[in-house]
């Protein structure tokens, strides 16, 4: 991008600093205007509440530099296709910018709680007349037009746009800015300020401030359009980096450990729905609460690792869970977290007040436990589920962010891709789900040896994979009945005591892939492993049984092909 924006900016630089000085000025009323972009911008509508009365010129008043801004951001950013909305009377003006979000697939919106073909958009009100010569604070808003639910990746934008373009408004003046556009050389880049990914100068490259030299709102334009596609690295709320976001680059945004983000995100109950999660995604609901109890059951040092920050609901100045609370104590808080389909239906408060009677810490034991999943995780509908790997509990798992999928497919056009299945016990997921597929081997979270090096643990064979996951072959005994006729008990798994999970990766088919004998596949860089498909075997199914008699291999075609024919099928709908 830096290449292009270098190339293919200097012609327009060049004529944009003529126009410039020899004194352009662009005219709400203006009929000289040749281009389209412009009339449409200042449409005489935009200006139906100017009052003829208070002028006797029909012409607002539009500070010069505010109007070469944005005709700087139109030059470089076109695709903001910047809106203006002016009220003369109160010499303000409204920017509206929108972000295409052509790098964002539709499973990363959904994920995100967007909608497909709406770009975001950012609307700063100014003041027309003065611009930055006033101590008037700068309103930011971010929305999508479609948008009519509370979302907390746009909240967490806004929170971002209002603190940058406060902060820059009140440092800034217009003749600060003036200069920088005077000065500008053309041959310098608008990247200028970013620095490149990989060179591994600094960790938040995305917060470094952009240059000045092409206007405040090109500054504020791109600013923003980097943070929302590393947006997932910082916590919504203190907007800091997560610790460790080399390791673990996720989906998902979620709440730091910070205590005091965790009181925000708790007293003022930000983020998470939790009735509109239970009743849209129920069968993910109950998978996300069996796989912590899972975890409170067999934890290695008695505490649960990622684990919750509670506050008394009370008294908010006391913590009732924290980082050093045993699981003992946790088990006994999710005794009182009733059964999925008893909570199906109810409203957010009526669900608050059920669970608040039975204990004082269920409810935002149970917020926590959706809200700081940084992976997407969706329930397959039976008829698009893989019959062959006999289980009804199928889902899509997804872990990479827009910037680091981007990475992924490029590499995968290069290198080619391949399928392999990963197992694990079942207490292992409640952290894998929040933290990624990482190379545990020489770490603390190391549950079996090494013997073909260190790297990612994968197997072809998905008979292989479950044994990882602490069961044995006979798990494959497993519930199946045909299609469309599955029974609303079989729909939510019951409990954890005999669950096993297992996850199909996509991996980059290159030297860092190893194939070992015995069908084990070692993947020494984790960046080159991501989940596709995640399914859960339950033994205590009441459905009709059988065993499989053949073992599922990712290598054969029939296998290999129906993979892939599923995930192109999910692409074209959310890819």
């Amino acid at each position: 991008m830096q290449k292009e924006v270098n190339e293919g900016m200097k012609t327009p630089l060049l004529e944009m600093q003529q126009e410039a000085n020899e004194g352009l000025k662009l005219s709400v009323s203006s009929s000289s205007i040749q281009d389209n972009t412009y009339e449409e911008m200042y449409d005489s509508e935009l200006c139906e509440n100017f009052d003829s009365d208070d002028s006797d010129d029909d012409t607002p008043e539009i500070h010069p530099l505010l109007q070469k801004d944005i005709q700087l951001l139109q030059i470089f950013f076109p695709q903001s296709c910047i809106k203006t909305s002016l009220v003369s009377q109160l010499c303000q003006m409204d920017l509206t910018m929108c972000f295409p979000l052509t790098h964002l697939n539709e499973m990363k919106m959904r994920a995100w709680g967007l909608c497909k073909g709406f770009p975001i958009n950012i609307r700063l009100t100014v003041n027309s007349k003065l611009y930055l010569a006033t101590n008037e604070t700068v309103i930011a808003k971010v929305f999508q037009e479609t948008s009519t639910k509370c979302n907390s990746v746009l909240g967490q934008l806004e929170r971002i746009a209002r603190y940058f373009c406060t902060k820059q408004f009140s440092i800034l003046t217009n003749e600060i800015v003036q200069k920088h556009i005077d000065n500008c050389s053309f041959q310098d880049n608008v990247l200028n300020g970013f620095k490149d990914p990989e060179s591994g100068e600094t960790c938040e490259l995305e917060k470094k401030t952009p240059s000045l030299d092409y206007g405040l709102l090109s500054q504020i334009y791109y600013y923003m359009q980097e943070r929302i596609t590393t947006l997932s690295n910082y916590c919504p709320i203190c907007d800091n980096l997560h610790p460790g976001c080399a390791d673990k680059v996720l989906l998902k945004p979620v709440v730091c450990t910070n205590t005091l983000c965790m009181f925000t995100y708790q007293t003022f109950e930000a983020m998470t729905d939790l009735a509109h999660w239970i009743n849209v995604q129920p069968e993910v609901v109950q998978l996300l609460i069996l796989l912590t109890k899972a975890a409170i059951e067999h934890s290695r040092d008695g505490h649960l690792s990622p684990a919750p920050l509670i506050f008394n609901p009370e008294n908010s100045t006391e913590l009732i869970v924290d980082l050093n609370t045993k699981c003992s104590e946790l088990r006994e808080i999710t005794k009182f977290i009733p059964d999925i389909k008893d909570m199906l239906d109810l409203s957010e408060d009526l669900l608050k007040n059920n669970f608040q009677e039975a204990h004082i810490a269920s409810y935002p034991l149970l917020r926590w436990i959706i809200s700081s999943l940084r992976a997407h995780i969706e329930y397959i509908p039976p008829e698009k589920q893989f019959e062959f790997m006999t289980t009804d509990h199928q889902f899509l798992l997804l872990f990479k962010p827009p910037r680091e999928d981007t990475i992924f497919n490029q590499k995968k056009n290069k290198y080619g891709s391949v399928f392999a299945f990963h197992g694990s016990p079942i207490f292992n997921w409640h952290s894998i789900i929040r933290e990624g597929l990482l190379v545990a081997s020489g770490t603390s979270r190391q549950l079996n040896g090494a013997a073909y090096g260190n790297g990612i643990y994968l197997s072809p064979n998905l008979h292989l994979s479950l044994s990882y996951s602490c069961f044995s072959h006979d798990i494959l005994w497993c519930s199946k009945l045909k299609k469309n006729k599955i029974p609303e008990y079989n729909r939510f798994l019951r409990n954890s005591t005999h669950l096993a999970c297992v996850t199909l990766c996509e991996v980059i088919n290159d030297s860092h892939l190893k194939k070992h004998k015995k069908e084990i596949w070692t993947c020494e860089k984790s960046e080159n492993v991501t989940t596709r498909f995640f399914f859960v075997y339950d033994r205590n199914s009441e459905t009709p049984q059988h065993k499989t008699t053949d073992y599922v291999d990712t290598e054969r075609p029939k296998y290999a092909d129906q993979f892939f024919s599923t995930l192109n099928y999910y692409s074209s709908l959310y890819f």
